[in-house]
């Protein structure tokens, strides 16, 4: 299923920053069945308003720790990007952890490539674990995932990998992954979808959820109710729309945070 955070590929662009964002590293390790952190893909570049949201998430969202970087369609790129790296340093050292981009592409991509990207993610923009997209969610294609896990937890033992089928996945991917996407649409869609019943068994800081073109603060609220009911330990939840969906804060960005408890 080709889901919003492709939009990198969708419309070509080509040093976008991508980041997703949770609450400090302590709270996301200590995140329970019933505690939630808010997980933010923004995709806002570093020219144009790239800046200013930047700077908002820096000061209304202090705590903020996990985060998505991606540079090009399917990863880092070929080359370190100096304005990205700034981007990078100033985003960590506000609390933030970073999660390097790196597009999987259904096992499509060969994993040598993938592994490449993996290492010059970690080399050039000294992030903290990696966010897997267009992931698998069926347990024949796991061995492809394992390697890349295995990988990614050789270089840096502590980081964090996320996969990110955005839909219900097979159990078998709790064992290559940290956390799990298993939700990333509409809201229209997400009020009547569930998890899978095996999502129970697991702690919420294993899941997250993406939703958006949520129109209004009380349906954003919704979202957020729904969300914990569902075993999601990170969610977002934003008014925009398709193409691209993270490309700005929502306008009940501060209401968000305080429904969430992550503002200053």
């Amino acid at each position: 299923m080709r889901t919003p955070l492709r939009w990198l590929r969708a419309v070509g662009i080509g040093a976008a920053v991508c980041v997703v964002v949770v609450t400090s590293q302590a709270d996301a390790a200590a995140c329970g069945n019933n505690s939630q952190r808010l997980g933010i893909p923004a995709y806002w570049g570093t020219e144009g308003t790239g800046p200013g949201l930047w700077r908002r998430l820096a000061n209304e969202a202090p705590n903020a720790s996990l985060a998505i970087v991606g540079i090009q369609a399917s990863g880092p790129g070929p080359v370190l990007l100096p304005e990205v790296k700034r981007v990078v340093d100033r985003t960590r050292s506000s609390g933030v952890r970073l999660l390097s981009y790196v597009d999987t592409s259904y096992t499509n991509r060969p994993v040598d490539t993938v592994l490449a990207d993996i290492a010059n993610a970690f080399i050039w923009y000294g992030t903290d674990g990696i966010f897997l997209d267009q992931a698998a969610n069926t347990c024949d294609k796991l061995g492809y995932y394992q390697a890349l896990h295995d990988y990614v937890k050789s270089i840096r033992p502590n980081a964090l990998v996320v996969l990110n089928p955005g839909t219900n996945t097979d159990e078998c991917y709790t064992k290559v992954s940290d956390v799990l996407v298993d939700f990333e649409g509409t809201y229209d869609t997400y009020v009547t979808w569930s998890p899978s019943d095996w999502v129970r068994a697991y702690p919420a800081k294993r899941f997250w959820h993406l939703v958006f073109g949520t129109s209004c603060a009380s349906q954003m609220r919704d979202v957020i109710k729904k969300s914990r009911q569902r075993n999601a330990g990170y969610v977002f939840v934003t008014d925009t729309a398709l193409p691209n969906p993270w490309n700005a804060l929502p306008a009940y960005w501060r209401s968000e945070l305080a429904a969430l408890g992550s503002s200053r």
